[in-house]
C-alpha cells in the first residue's frame, strides 16, 4: 500500500500538513482530505466571496476546494463517500451551509454520509470563517486521468523495493 500527498493548486496552500493523501488500494484511491475552509485557491481562480459572513457561499467555497484536491487523483464531487462539516453557531449557520451542500451534490445518486460539529471556532483564514469542511473519497483508477500521480506511485514502490525508481 503506498500513500501519496496531493497538492492542487485548485485549493487553498497548505500549513503543515496535507491538503490530501491518497492511499493505493490497486484499483483505487482512497482520498482523505484536510479540513477546507473559504480560503481561495493557490491559482487565484476564484475571487473574494459576496459576503465574508455568508455560511452559504463560504460552503460553497469549501466544497470546490474538496473536489480540486480531488482532481489530482481523476476524481470530483461524486467519488465523496464520507463529510465531516464543522460549523460555526450550527443554530444561525444550519439552513444556509445546508442549502449549499444540496446543490453542491444535487446530481449525486448516492449522497455520502454527513457528520455535522458545532464548533466554538474555525482556525483560519479569518476570524469571519462559519464552515471547514473534510471529506473521504474512492476514486477508480479507470477514472484517474493523473497519469503522472501514477507514475510517480509507480516510482515510489519501486524505490521501496529496492529498484531504481525511475518508473521505467
Amino acid at each position: 500500500m503506498l500513500v501519496k500527498q496531493l497538492l492542487s493548486k485548485e485549493a487553498p496552500e497548505p500549513g503543515p500538513y496535507s491538503q490530501a493523501i491518497a492511499i493505493d488500494h490497486g484499483l483505487y484511491f482512497e482520498v482523505k482530505t484536510s479540513g477546507m475552509c473559504a480560503d481561495f485557491p493557490m491559482n487565484h481562480s476564484v475571487q473574494g466571496l459576496d459576503s465574508p459572513d455568508d455560511a452559504e457561499g463560504q460552503t460553497t467555497r469549501a466544497l470546490a476546494n474538496l473536489e480540486g484536491v480531488l482532481t489530482k487523483v481523476g476524481g470530483d464531487r461524486y467519488n465523496i463517500t464520507s463529510v465531516t462539516v464543522y460549523l460555526k453557531d450550527m443554530e444561525s449557520n444550519w439552513d444556509a451551509m445546508n442549502a449549499a451542500y444540496k446543490k453542491f451534490f444535487r446530481l449525486a445518486r448516492v449522497l455520502p454520509t454527513r457528520a455535522a460539529v458545532g464548533v466554538a471556532e474555525i482556525p483560519l483564514p479569518t476570524e469571519k470563517s462559519l464552515v471547514m469542511i473534510s471529506a473521504e473519497a474512492y476514486v477508480p483508477k479507470e477514472e484517474s486521468q493523473d497519469y503522472n500521480f501514477n507514475r510517480e506511485l509507480a516510482e515510489q514502490e519501486q524505490s521501496m523495493e529496492g529498484g531504481t525508481g525511475t518508473g521505467k
